[in-house]
């Protein structure tokens, strides 16, 4: 009896340790151990960059040209990206699927698919435009009388060069992104693809970016869209003087290049109110919450200095902000400029 009561034991001990054993081991494909991305809801508030091979092929390398990150608007996710663009970035609405979170790109420029539609044999009609793009019955409706108006307007050839225009694969109506966390990885699969129409059919294509792999970053980046680029110039010299639009290009490796601002907009000191900038290189911050004070000309000395060490193309941002009457600095606007360094 004794000896059948110790093998029972030594079966429910083995048993133990195997419960134990597959309690610890991790699930082939489920994340990794300390992975933070686990589900949808994981990605709010996490920047991810595309990593591409270096040139030799030997290590991977961040492009942060490409770079995407989720956030919450109340229950909405959303996401912006900058799809390899030197200063764009797009806003997109998410939607959770069973596969991936299918992101579509926010204000869809419903005259371009009032012109594909006509382009493509079909006509543009306000249901029409609502049902390919979500948009409000009214918006439609304007959008529709616009395009009658215009295409009113327009010469024959003018006309026939239209159709050939948005009714090409080239036509990008709206972007496209589908992400997922490939089984056992700790990072995303993101699809980038824009939606067009050719030969009456509506169609998917591959953006620039198109299937890669996207990692989490600590890198604090600029997410922001760059509204213009003609009033941040790079002057000559720091005290150069310079229009809007007069920006000097090309720099040797190393030149502290000065960057100013040059336009009309906040040029000028208001009343009780303070500024402020973030200087941004590369799309990441050299300072961020800068004062910003009148010089001696009486205009605000928005701009900075800086630099590049090694030869290529590079683009750089400035965030300007106004704070008035002891109130919290609002954003006056996203600039930046692009510079070639041999």
């Amino acid at each position: 009896m004794r000896a059948l009561t110790l093998s029972c034991l030594l079966t429910l001990t083995v048993v133990s340790c195997k419960k134990k054993e597959e309690e610890v081991k991790p699930k082939e494909d489920g994340p990794p151990p300390g992975c933070e991305i686990v589900d949808y809801d994981s990605f709010v508030g996490k920047t991810f960059v595309l990593q591409t091979a270096d040139a030799e092929g030997k290590e991977t390398v961040e492009e942060l040209r490409a770079r995407l990150t989720f956030m919450k608007e109340g229950a909405v996710t959303k996401a912006k990206y900058s799809a390899k663009h030197p200063s764009d970035v797009y806003t997109y609405t998410c939607t959770p699927g069973e596969k991936d979170l299918t992101c579509w790109e926010d204000n869809p420029r419903l005259g371009d698919f009032c012109r594909t539609l006509f382009a493509n044999g079909k006509e543009c009609n306000a249901e029409e435009l609502v049902k390919m793009t979500g948009c409000t019955p009214e918006d439609a409706a304007k959008t529709v009388t616009a395009f009658q108006e215009e295409l009113k307007k327009l010469p024959p050839k003018e006309v026939e060069d239209m159709k050939k225009v948005f009714n090409s694969p080239n036509n990008q109506l709206r972007g496209l992104l589908r992400a997922k966390i490939p089984k056992g990885k700790c990072y995303l699969t993101v699809s980038d693809r824009y939606q067009t129409m050719t030969f009456g059919a509506v169609r998917e294509m591959d953006n620039v970016v198109g299937s890669a792999h996207f990692f989490p970053s600590q890198k604090d980046l600029i997410f922001e869209h760059c509204q213009e680029n003609k009033n941040l110039v790079a002057l000559a010299t720091p005290d150069a003087k310079a229009k809007p639009g007069e920006s000097v290009t090309e720099w040797a490796v190393g030149a502290k290049i000065p960057f100013r601002y040059v336009g009309e907009a906040a040029a000028k000191p208001e009343g009780d109110c303070t500024y402020l900038q973030d200087q941004y290189a590369v799309y990441e911050p050299l300072q961020k919450g800068v004062p910003v004070a009148a010089g001696p000309d009486g205009n605000l000395a928005w701009g900075f200095d800086h630099g590049f060490t090694a030869p290529g193309k590079y683009v750089v941002h400035l965030n300007r902000y106004k704070a008035c009457k002891g109130g919290a600095p609002e954003k006056i606007d996203t600039i930046c400029q692009y510079v070639a360094v041999k």
